[in-house]
């Protein structure tokens, strides 16, 4: 008996080989090296930009006004005037 010839949509073809789908082109090589390029210059920026972020957060000022927040804080539990102004429920009725 002679053997089944094999089917040829199951051959590996060059581009099969590598993966690509049908209609997809290889990237020219110069236009390949241009778009990591880009990319690594993209996140390049995007770190600098992290870095310059997590400066400013570290440097804002993280004390507390004691006396401020005393002062607020007194307001509220046991009302009277407000130093900066703000009228209690009282002072309006």
């Amino acid at each position: 008996m002679a053997a089944a010839a094999p089917d040829p949509s199951l051959w590996i073809t060059p581009n099969r080989a590598r993966g690509h789908r049908e209609g997809v082109k290889d990237v020219h090589p110069t236009i390949q090296y241009d778009m990591v390029k880009f990319k690594i210059e993209e996140q390049m920026q995007a770190a600098a930009r992290e870095r310059l972020a997590q400066a400013v957060r570290k440097d804002r000022p993280r004390s507390i006004d004691i006396a401020t927040l005393g002062e607020r804080l007194r307001v509220r539990l046991f009302g009277g005037p407000a130093l900066g102004g703000r009228p209690t429920a009282e002072a309006g009725a």
